[in-house]
């Protein structure tokens, strides 16, 4: 350990913090009189209050002012935000004093000013992510942090905070809570700049901390315990934050960013291949314990998995039999029961009530485990965990979670939430709430999966067409192509007609058809769970993911890209077109095949009702299934690679497999097999890598479709020997096929002269 004593310089700033005891007159930071190093740490006295600067990795550091007053949170909640050690072993740091101290890494540099005490995070090649001191603060403010915006000038804008998205994802100017009342989602106390840098609040008191990113030639901030008293529909406890303690994250990419923020917060789990199906709410359950229209689902042919009952109603009544009852039957159709639990007013909600705040939650355990989990119910659908308190939440979904996976060991646990909190990711995905009809709540929806996206959950969905019903035709079929167009396609008809078959033949046809296209997509959906899983990268992307530094791509939350290959701009309204911004590259609609480059605005796009504004983007390798009814059906045979080339000179791709219902994937039995395609001159060449992993899949088919072909090819071969290959010059498509050993295969396509 190293200690300094440090004599008082005045120069500029570019973060000042200050704090105040909740039981006592505001603590001012003044100069800094003394610093001492402890590892990866400096702690820097400042008069009472002192400040300690954490390395948690070269491009994470933690900020915590410590006012040396007693934490009210202390001991209490016990499931933590931050995962100690997640980085792996502690940074080194380099410490220099003179006019300032400064605290370095290989890639990041606090310098810390001295009279008084300011900040400035600077990148290696010294330049600045966050700017001067703003002039006329001061230092007794209630636990709060200002930041100098436009540290990028004019261009710097700001993403994150979760479901505060819904009313537009670019966040400067805006000033909110952490904190969600009535079901909209997930709030997160995160933020990522287009300077490069994030800040996440390490508060498990959503409710009391609030970003101020008003641009009104203000500094912008943020603070915790200043938000006042914020209703809430249950009773929550008197804690209060003491310190004030944040995180600063280096990218400067946005997917970098995400990753750090994840594998802080944690990354969610591999969920059961059942739950990237469709999973119904069924109506009749409100008045029965029967799977009712789940079975006309099942009858009609449309490919299904989940169904959500509400067998909860009867948890503190003599009713084992009867749930036990119910979940058998939906089994005996190849269903996943889903039961249903409303935590503000059944039972499950009057025992976590009586509990508050984590002491005794036993009797919750007991009862999942008696009354659900003994009787084969499959998941959790938890309602209404919004609005009561975000440590609530978390260790309410923990619980759950927990139990799930004791009563059923090595099977995958699953928790389907409506509320939730940084840190939640780890237990449970989300739904977007009661949404209103599609055509009116839509844009909103959009823009909060976006934003949970950009927030650290990144798998989210809502309910297909609006909680309360689709209110049209339309609202239906453009409800249903918004929805199978992510990996967890939900349909609620508790308060609404959402089913297919309470519109006409035209609209149940549109629905089966892109039920059948979400099922033989499952592969590609699976493999968006996984990556989300390692890298914390959400299905749904931002624009702004791949280029933070686009101004074109800020105010872009109503088209986006889902997964590595599709981009899409669904149709929010009456209309049956849209203008439609398009990125840079080469665009492929995937239903016309028209080609587009990009970037460029269409006006008015053509978007018949039976069809949406749907691309690809060249260099495509799209894996699909067969057409299936659920999940286990059948085995993934045929695997079809769906190419296309258009020109692109290299992509890559890899396709995840497990066995989609333990937890071997944990100890590494999954594989991954790699893919990429090059398209020349000369003519396309695509490879399949050798299979990486534990995990065998079944004896398949692997079938090819090139797209874009426009001649029939001189030639075709597959690891340099001719191969049978069919060639349509009406729609352009080259198909092959050989068997899928696992090892390495090449396919050669040369182009006619």
């Amino acid at each position: 350990m190293i200690y300094q004593k440090v004599p008082a310089l005045a120069v500029s700033a570019c973060l000042m913090l200050a704090a105040m005891n909740h039981h006592a007159s505001a603590a001012m930071l003044g100069e800094v009189q003394s610093w001492k190093q402890d590892g990866n740490s400096v702690t820097l006295v400042c008069g009472k209050p002192s400040v300690r600067l954490q390395f948690w990795a070269d491009d994470v550091v933690r900020v915590t002012l410590l006012s040396g007053a007693k934490s009210d949170t202390g001991g209490k909640h016990d499931v933590p935000l931050v995962l100690e050690g997640c980085y792996g072993a502690p940074p080194s740091i380099s410490v220099t004093d003179g006019d300032s101290v400064r605290i370095a890494t290989k890639c990041l540099t606090v310098r810390v000013d001295k009279q008084p005490f300011r900040l400035h995070f600077l990148r290696a090649d010294g330049t600045t992510l966050i700017t001067r001191n703003p002039e006329g603060s001061t230092l007794d403010t209630n636990l709060t942090a200002f930041f100098e915006p436009d540290a990028a000038g004019a261009k710097e804008h700001l993403f994150g905070a979760g479901e505060k998205s819904k009313d537009g994802c670019d966040l400067r100017g805006k000033s909110f809570i952490c904190y969600d009342h009535w079901g909209n989602g997930c709030p997160a106390p995160f933020v990522m700049s287009t300077a490069g840098y994030a800040l996440f609040v390490n508060s498990a008191l959503g409710e009391q901390i609030e970003f101020d990113l008003r641009n009104d030639g203000k500094p912008f901030s943020l603070s915790v315990g200043g938000a006042g008293d914020v209703p809430s529909r249950a009773v929550r406890g008197k804690e209060k934050e003491q310190d004030l303690d944040f995180f600063l994250l280096y990218g400067p990419g946005f997917d970098h960013l995400i990753d750090r923020f994840t594998t802080l917060t944690g990354k969610p789990p591999m969920f059961p291949k059942a739950v990237f199906g469709l999973s119904y709410h069924t109506r009749s359950g409100k008045d029965t314990q029967t799977p009712g229209e789940f079975t006309r689902f099942r009858n009609e042919g449309y490919p299904i998995d989940g169904c959500i009952t509400f067998i909860n109603r009867s948890w503190h009544q003599d009713s084992d039999s009867k749930v036990k009852a119910t979940a058998a039957a939906i089994h005996e159709m190849n269903g996943w029961v889903v039961g249903y639990a409303d935590s503000s007013d059944s039972y499950v909600g009057m025992l976590m009530d009586t509990d508050y705040p984590y002491r005794k939650w036993e009797p919750y355990r007991e009862h999942l485990t008696a009354r659900i989990y003994k009787q084969d119910v499959d998941s959790i659908y938890m309602d209404e965990l919004e609005g009561r308190g975000t440590m609530f939440q978390l260790r309410a979904l923990k619980e759950t979670y927990d139990a799930m996976s004791k009563a059923y060991p090595g099977r995958r646990p699953v928790v389907l939430s409506r509320g939730g909190y940084t840190g939640c990711q780890r237990y449970a995905y989300w739904w977007m709430g009661d949404t209103g009809p599609h055509l009116g709540s839509a844009r909103g929806t959009v823009r909060a999966q976006l934003g949970h996206g950009l927030s650290g959950f990144p798998l989210t969905t809502q309910d297909l067409g609006g909680y309360f019903g689709p209110g049209s035709k339309a609202g239906c079929v453009r409800g249903a192509q918004l929805n199978f167009m992510q990996p967890m396609a939900h349909l609620n008809c508790y308060a609404g007609d959402g089913e297919p078959w309470n519109w006409d033949q035209e609209a149940e046809a549109i629905f089966m058809r892109f039920d059948k296209l979400h099922y033989r997509l499952l592969p590609y959906w699976y493999t968006c769970a996984w990556q989300a899983h390692t890298t914390g990268m959400p299905a749904w992307r931002h624009l702004v993911l791949t280029d933070p530094g686009n101004p074109d791509y800020y105010a872009k939350d109503s088209e986006f890209m889902v997964g590595d290959w599709f981009y899409f701009a669904p149709i929010l309204n009456e209309g049956t077109s849209r203008p439609v911004y398009l990125p840079k590259g080469r665009w492929i609609d995937y239903f016309t095949g028209q080609v587009f480059d990009g970037p460029r605005t269409l006006e008015s796009y053509d978007a018949p009702i039976d069809r949406m504004p749907l691309f690809v983007k060249a260099g495509a390798i799209i894996p699909m299934g067969p057409e299936i009814r659920h999940v286990n059906e059948k085995p993934l045979s045929p695997l079809t690679l769906d190419l296309y080339p258009y020109g692109c000179p290299e992509s890559r791709y890899s396709l995840y497999e497990d066995d989609g219902i333990s937890t071997k994937y944990i100890d590494g039995d999954s594989c991954t097999t790699p893919m990429e395609m090059r398209d020349t001159k000369d003519g396309i060449t695509v490879v399949i890598h050798a299979r990486d992993g534990k995990f065998i899949p079944p004896e398949r088919a692997c079938e090819l479709l090139l797209h874009g072909i426009a001649k029939t090819p001189a030639a075709v071969s597959l690891n340099g020997k001719p191969l049978d290959a069919t060639h349509d010059p009406k729609t352009g498509i080259l198909r092959a096929s050989f068997p899928d050993t696992g090892r390495e295969q090449k396919l050669s396509v040369q182009r006619s002269l």
